[in-house]
């Protein structure tokens, strides 16, 4: 008897997920649970175990981060997941964030950010190893809009699993052939197709892995049957191998268990008309199901109302955490450790509590940073004419320089368009001298407040202070010489004609004859 040909090969893929809650601590300490540790350990043991077979994994990024900066015994853990031979990667963001979640709070920016964050981190932790961006592993209900976004970001087919197909186009697998792809119809038209894992053999998986009624080795054989049952109706249909495939996973995605994946590949090895091949070389040989001489396509559910500012609280956040870290000089490490806390409060299993615990633990850092700057003590300033200067001091009880934008405000004073930057060496006080214009005599209110250099993150709490003007000195001198030029001129004109008036009585007078007559 010869081997089936190529074309008549029904080709699987092993496909799961390798995920973990956050294991950043508020504190900003690393604290892998027992369970993520026992649960990656399964996985590498079943990944070492069955070396020679692809299996397609879609491994959390922050879980990757989480065992570079553990114990010895993690960072060795990780080094086993790293020279896998069988390992092949699927795309994952940093922590675990829904699309379809992220659009109704109109927050895509923050999957895109999550999708190359989490690339980044996997291209460093297996620099031997490449992401498939093709694919894109679904858990949960995809909506039109989070598949719209999925597709902008460039991955161009959408696998399903079990509990992500219950829930999608109200039970996407219960209209779809699962041995091919199905278009899905995007709200601008786009194209994208769905690869459906085969929900009976999910079921089995999921089963068979928590509860193996009568052994790995019964449940992988009740799969093997399935699996020919599913070959031999399509050969009865007088069509081929071509273009089709299955793909294998629990109805969560998480790895079978090991003793259950190696009963599985070794039984499912020894059958000449089926092969194990990496995920995406089967999603690139599977077409799509045609119905009628039309391709399958499905209609997915609308978003729900958006929720305008639904990720307001981390957005200011992340806006505070930006602006304090351009305060510290180049080469601190905080702004690395708060940027790591930014990056995993998107999580998706986080809870409200959790998430207030990693922003307090943050801002009460920010807020000891805000509050080593010291303003002057000085209420009162005098400006000694129309342009004159404020001086302030500023004194920086951190331990680290500082660097500040220094901004005043006052109706009365004109001051300059673009702000000071000035850097506060630690320990010390520095004197920040501030040009200002005057625009009237008198005492007004001046506000001193600081923020931070880029961001308009305000730094500890305004300063009030008065300023008084005694003279405008220019227009006070000049007004008080025209007036003792006016009086001067007043005195001159008076006592020219008074001499005039003087001299004109006294001519008169010799002039007369003393009988009263005038001399001819």
């Amino acid at each position: 008897m010869t081997s089936p040909l190529p074309s008549e090969n029904l080709q699987i893929a092993l496909v799961g997920t390798l995920n973990s809650s956050v294991s950043l601590q508020p504190d900003g300490t690393t604290l892998v649970s027992n369970e993520t540790r026992s649960a990656v350990t399964e996985a590498v043991s079943t990944l070492e175990a069955l070396s020679d077979t692809p299996i397609s994994l879609s491994v959390r990024p922050e879980l990757v981060d989480a065992l570079t900066n553990s114990s010895d015994d993690d960072i060795a853990l990780l080094a086993r997941l790293q020279v896998s031979t069988s390992l092949q990667l699927l795309p994952a963001t940093y922590v675990d964030v829904q699309p379809d979640e992220l659009v109704a709070e109109q927050s895509a920016d923050v999957f895109t950010t999550q999708l190359r964050l989490g690339e980044d981190v996997l291209a460093a932790g297996f620099p031997g190893k490449s992401v498939n961006r093709d694919a894109w592993i679904q858990t949960s209900s995809l909506l039109s809009g989070g598949a719209q976004l999925l597709r902008n970001l460039g991955l161009r087919t959408a696998v399903l699993l079990g509990n992500s197909q219950k829930t999608t186009a109200n039970g996407v697998s219960v209209f779809v052939e699962p041995t091919r792809l199905v278009e899905l119809n995007l709200p601008n038209s786009d194209q994208m197709t769905a690869a459906l894992a085969d929900s009976n053999l999910s079921e089995a998986l999921t089963r068979g892995s928590h509860e193996p009624l009568g052994g790995a080795y019964l449940v992988a054989q009740q799969i093997l049957a399935e699996l020919k049952i599913m070959r031999s109706e399509i050969v009865d249909r007088d069509e081929t191998m071509n273009g089709r495939g299955v793909i294998l996973a629990t109805d969560s995605g998480e790895l079978p268990s090991q003793a259950l994946m190696t009963a599985l590949v070794s039984t499912v090895a020894s059958q000449p008309d089926m092969a194990f091949v990496a995920l995406d070389e089967l999603l690139g040989s599977m077409t799509v199901s045609v119905m009628d001489g039309l391709p399958v396509s499905i209609e997915l559910q609308s978003l729900a109302d958006p929720t305008p500012n639904g990720n307001a609280m981390l957005n200011e956040f992340a806006a505070r955490v930006n602006g304090f870290s351009t305060m510290l000089p180049d080469g601190d490490e905080r702004p690395i450790q708060w940027r790591r806390v930014v990056n995993v409060l998107s999580a998706s299993n986080l809870t409200p509590s959790q998430t207030k615990a990693y922003i307090d633990a943050v801002d009460a850092q920010l807020a000891a940073i805000g509050g080593s700057i010291v303003t002057p003590t000085t209420t009162a300033f005098t400006l000694g004419g129309r342009d004159s200067s404020i001086r302030l001091s500023l004194r920086n009880d951190n331990e680290t320089d500082l660097l500040v934008r220094v901004h005043l405000t006052s109706s009365k004073l004109t001051l300059p368009t673009v702000d000071q930057v000035v850097t506060l060496p630690a320990g010390t006080t520095t004197l920040v001298e501030i040009p200002v214009t005057a625009k009237s005599n008198g005492r007004f209110p001046v506000t001193l407040q600081l923020f931070t250099p880029l961001g308009d993150i305000t730094v500890g709490s305004p300063a009030k202070f008065s300023a008084r003007v005694n003279a405008l000195a220019g227009l006070g001198q000049l007004f008080t010489g025209i007036a003792l030029l006016l009086l001067l001129s007043w005195w001159i004109h008076h006592l020219r004609r008074e001499h005039q008036r003087r001299q004109f009585e006294s001519d008169d007078s010799a002039g007369r004859h003393p009988s009263g007559e005038h001399l001819a």
